[in-house]
């Protein structure tokens, strides 16, 4: 084995485990657009700062998985293929901080919902 071989080998195993590593729910994280789990639909909810994971998870369930590295979103996929991507409060209630959705077919995002901190005007 020359050392070219050895070295892509020893990157593909970094890779495979950084991509496998649980989240910090503990949870495995999934690959984008992986499938669509019911009807859902972007105006089945209505994105207000008062919004909590807990109603969110009563009207589309237990999210498909989760996103992001550092900061963790819960990730659906609505019926038409999008996958809406949530940010909630670190601590009980676990309120709404932030909404993006995000095309499959360009992967473009477009923020649908931020909290405005106390010191924004």
């Amino acid at each position: 084995m020359n050392i070219r071989s050895l070295a892509f080998l020893l990157i593909l195993g970094w890779i495979t485990y950084g991509c496998s590593k649980p989240t910090q729910h503990g949870e495995e994280r999934t690959p984008p657009f992986t499938h669509v789990t019911s009807a859902r639909k972007l105006s089945d909810i209505k994105f207000t700062a008062d919004l909590t994971r807990e109603q969110v998870a009563a009207v589309w369930g237990a999210p498909d998985g989760h996103r992001g590295f550092g900061i963790d979103y819960y990730a659906y996929t609505l019926e038409d293929g999008q996958e809406v991507r949530i940010q909630f409060t670190p601590e009980a209630p676990y309120q709404l901080l932030a909404v993006i959705i995000v095309s499959p077919q360009t992967g473009q995002l477009k923020i649908l919902f931020e909290k405005k901190h106390d010191n924004d005007t």
